[in-house]
């Protein structure tokens, strides 16, 4: 069990420190928190 967690850690490890890959991921996030709010705002 152990030996996978420091997998899961190098994982992200690298693929946070591949710029294009943490760019995606942050595009990504700021893409779902703007439809969550417009589709928060659409039902009020």
């Amino acid at each position: 069990m152990h030996l996978s967690r420091l997998d899961n850690e190098v994982f992200f490890k690298k693929a946070f420190t591949d710029k294009l890959v943490f760019t995606q991921f942050i595009k990504d996030v700021i893409l779902a928190l703007t439809l969550k709010l417009v589709a928060s705002h659409a039902q009020s």
